[in-house]
């Protein structure tokens, strides 16, 4: 195999690795990967508010990184 070979064997590897990533399929079940799903974002907001009723901070902050 020549190095131009090698090379274009070990992009196409990476290029079916990342979309494989992308499509869900590199995890072995087929799950998609959501870019943003509007119960994604309603749950984060749910889970924040019953949080700022409590005491803990570091709850808080977790819950306002994950929106």
């Amino acid at each position: 195999m020549s190095k131009i070979e090698t090379i274009y064997a070990t992009i196409g590897k990476f290029v079916d690795s990342f979309s494989g990533f992308l499509s869900g399929t590199a995890s072995g079940y087929g799950d998609e990967f959501p870019l943003c799903a509007v119960d994604i974002i309603s749950g984060c907001e749910e889970e924040l508010a019953e949080a700022q009723k409590g005491q803990d901070e570091g709850h808080k902050k977790e819950c306002i990184m994950c929106l």
